[in-house]
């Protein structure tokens, strides 16, 4: 790790700590507020499925526990049913990707807020708790993306994709200890009773397409930028 920046190192700390807090009883409660931040994007990326998939959209809520429902009109269901942590780990692979500098790093936060604006706005109803997370994350990255400077725009922008990626993480958990989280996932064993295929398969698939997705966003984002043909002789 010698190699690694301090933003780097800060990085894998980050994640080595998320993943131990959801094992840890109790934990779970800290990276609560994070837990809001990943469903409301989760259930979004199920209504955005549905919606391009020829559905429509009735509500999206999101509840006290972390947990969250997108009421819908599908008529794929494995691909409306898999969105949500696919469709996550897609938005963090790419805010990972995009945040190589400070002017990426913003830009991601602000699409962020425009995710969130989009749920908010169209489809996000119900739960107070739910509700006030989606507003108050909304406005929250309006702010960060307009005022946050440097490194630490670039670390804040990677820390998000990294929640995103993470979270389908979460898919096995659930399924080998129901009680290790406070809600139960839902995603796989409703593509269980759809298609046959057992649910573990169905969760440990996102699981892996998340993690890939994230190690290789971080290798793109942490390689040094190539040189330009032609940068050295202009600089002279």
């Amino acid at each position: 790790m010698k190699n690694l920046r301090p933003q780097q190192v800060g990085i894998l700390i980050a994640a080595a700590v998320t993943v131990l807090l959801w094992l840890v009883p109790g934990g779970q409660l800290i990276v609560l507020p994070l837990q809001y931040l990943n469903t409301h994007l989760h259930e979004l990326s199920h209504a955005l499925a549905a919606v391009f998939s020829g559905g429509s959209v009735d509500t999206i809520h999101v509840f006290a526990d972390g947990s969250g429902v997108t009421q819908a009109s599908i008529s794929h269901p494995v691909i409306v049913g898999s969105a949500g942590y696919v469709g996550s780990s897609l938005i963090g692979a790419a805010i990972i990707v995009a945040s190589r500098d400070e002017r990426s790093a913003r830009r991601s936060l602000l699409a962020v807020f425009g995710l969130l604006l989009i749920e908010c706005l169209l489809w996000l109803r119900g739960d107070a708790i739910g509700m006030t997370s989606g507003f108050s994350y909304m406005l929250l990255f309006l702010f960060l993306g307009l005022n946050l400077r440097g490194r630490l725009a670039v670390f804040a922008a990677q820390f998000v994709g990294l929640q995103q990626c993470l979270n389908a993480l979460q898919a096995v958990l659930v399924l080998l200890n129901p009680r290790i989280l406070a809600f139960t996932d839902s995603d796989a064993t409703i593509l269980k009773d759809a298609t046959g295929v057992p649910a573990i398969l169905w969760s440990s698939g996102w699981a892996l397409l998340s993690v890939t997705l994230m190690v290789l966003a971080f290798l793109s984002a942490w390689s040094k930028p190539r040189d330009r043909p032609g940068s050295q002789a202009a600089a002279r």
